[in-house]
């Protein structure tokens, strides 16, 4: 007997309700094949048109500063609104004009100097001096050096400003701790314990500090008005984190 007197002589036997159940079984089919074939059609043209966004980026090296001077280096800071970099020297921190690569400044006394923190809302730049266990405060302006603040953390890293509590963050490797400043007053108000050998560390500028923890393999969270640690937490299977970096619109993190 052909399939097709066999399909109507099946079909004859249904019920309404279950004639019904197939042919809506047979539309949602058609639907689900009709919606992967419009997915797919979609992902295809994102994809080559990241593939050629990502092809129309080039990437050249525009120009080359040689500023000269003694000292090592360490980390630079850049100052988005007087267009200026803050370059670490061992012994003093130079100050580039970041248009023109010339050397406009120089703030000396910062032995051991590491990092550079800006308080753009209060015109003060703040340096951690890791041999003298020290942090200098300088004019973001004029650049001269306002005083130098002694804490009891041992060489102090990595310097962070935190602008909603207007706090200073040290990160101090030695003793394994951060020291807390107001950079209002400029007076030392407290010390937090790290689990472990602090590196690099950022803020999403809204009270909240995060930390790389290099011998633990993990990133501690401080809430900067209490000087508090909120938590810590993992980050899988990388292993001894260095730099730090994040992405604020979207609150994420970036550790390498």
């Amino acid at each position: 007997m052909p399939s097709e007197l066999l399909t109507g002589i099946f079909l004859k036997n249904l019920t309404e309700e279950q004639h019904n159940s197939i042919i809506l079984n047979k539309t949602m089919t058609i639907k689900t094949l009709i919606w992967i074939f419009v997915s797919i059609f979609l992902l295809s043209s994102h994809l080559a048109q990241s593939a050629q966004s990502s092809e129309s980026i080039k990437f050249a090296l525009v120009n080359h500063y040689n500023v000269g001077d003694e000292g090592g280096w360490d980390l630079l800071t850049f100052d988005t609104k007087r267009h200026r970099l803050f370059v670490s020297r061992s012994t003093h921190v130079q100050v580039i004009d970041a248009d023109t690569g010339k050397v406009i400044g120089d703030i000396p006394g910062t032995e051991g100097v590491h990092g550079i923190a800006l308080a753009d809302d209060l015109n003060v730049g703040f340096t951690s001096n890791g041999k003298s266990n020290s942090v200098t405060a300088f004019d973001l302006t004029m650049l001269n050096v306002i005083e130098t603040i002694k804490i009891s953390g041992l060489n102090p890293d990595v310097i962070l400003y935190e602008p909603k509590s207007k706090h200073i963050f040290t990160f101090n490797g030695r003793s394994v701790n951060a020291s807390v400043i107001d950079a209002v007053s400029r007076k030392k108000i407290s010390t937090i314990k790290l689990p472990g050998k602090p590196e690099l560390a950022v803020s999403n500028d809204a009270g909240k500090v995060f930390v790389n923890i290099e011998d633990k393999n993990e990133v501690v969270v401080i809430d900067s008005g209490s000087n508090k640690i909120l938590k810590s937490f993992p980050i899988g299977s990388g292993v001894e984190p260095t730099g730090l970096a994040i992405d604020k619109e979207h609150n994420r993190l970036f550790s390498v």
